[in-house]
């Protein structure tokens, strides 16, 4: 992009981490996991939640009607931090590959 915006050469950017987002939506009263589309669908409220390498919080995105407790987002908070170091293992192997 530089050349494109004529502020010097086209270089590449060092990766330094893997941030990883976990979906959640709320279905019938229930925190869906990673929801399929019909969930989605039929959901009443939504939240990414990507979390970077260090298990800090990197963005969020609250998404369609309702509100979160603050408890409610406590628990899907730290859902959200064990499925990403999940995933994050699941990266890993296949960039190793």
């Amino acid at each position: 992009p530089a050349e494109r915006f004529d502020v010097g050469e086209d270089y590449t950017l060092s990766v330094n981490g893997t941030p990883i987002m976990a979906s959640f939506t709320r279905v019938g009263g229930r925190y869906v996991y990673d929801p399929c589309e019909e969930e989605e669908l039929g959901g009443d409220e939504r939240i990414h939640i990507t979390i970077g390498d260090e298990g800090h919080l990197h963005s969020l995105q609250k998404g369609l009607r309702g509100v979160f407790t603050p408890q409610e987002f406590a628990e899907i908070f730290e859902v959200a931090q064990e499925k990403c170091v999940e995933l994050r293992k699941i990266v890993a192997k296949k960039e190793a590959n």
